[in-house]
């Protein structure tokens, strides 16, 4: 074994490594010789027919500052799009940044989101006990703490809802003792945009 790790060839192909672990984790698709096994899909979310269609294109990428491990970039922007398509598709999802004057998919478009590579990124997903984010009511700037790469991509897309609904004004218990707790503005989130 020694011998293979110390051939020039494995310590190039090494830094790829994580990367190709992380696609095959995620059930990218997988050649087998001549045959390929396609990744599997998703059922589609139910489309609601009684809204228009959106005026301009969905987001597909979320804005990100600084440097993202390859699996939590690939796991937010998972998360980004399913929560783009729910507003976009669910009435009930896009309600409720409706209730804050607030479009969505502008709310999702305009969040800056941050690795916790810095002290204060650090301390505020310890304060938070465990928290996969974090935003400061009406900020556009969501601070993703390591957890959140344990998530599933449907509980990440809960987490990106939850946090742009900060953005468009939805405050928390205890900060507000008449708001609503972290528990219930996720549980909110899961039947109105049906996940």
């Amino acid at each position: 074994m020694k011998a293979v790790a110390d051939s020039p060839r494995y310590r190039q192909l090494r830094p790829l490594i994580p990367f190709v672990a992380c696609l095959v984790l995620a059930g990218a698709a997988v050649d087998a010789g001549n045959e390929t096994v396609p990744a599997p899909v998703a059922p589609e979310p139910p489309v609601d027919t009684h809204r228009a269609a959106p005026s301009f294109a969905e987001p597909r990428r979320p804005l990100t500052k600084g440097s993202f491990d390859a699996c939590v970039r690939f796991r937010l922007t998972a998360a980004y799009r399913l929560a783009a398509e729910r507003i976009a598709a669910v009435s009930d999802c896009a309600g409720l940044f409706a209730r804050f004057g607030a479009d969505g998919l502008t709310c999702l478009r305009s969040t800056c989101y941050e690795w916790v590579g810095d002290t204060e990124g650090e301390h505020v997903c310890k304060r938070g006990r465990g928290a996969a984010a974090f935003t400061m009511v009406r900020s556009p700037r969501t601070v993703i703490c390591p957890v959140f790469d344990r998530l599933s991509v449907e509980h990440a897309a809960v987490v990106i809802l939850h946090e742009a609904l900060h953005f468009a004004g939805q405050t928390e218990w205890p900060s507000d003792p008449a708001a609503p707790t972290s528990g219930e503005i996720n549980w909110t989130i899961r039947v109105a945009c049906r996940l």
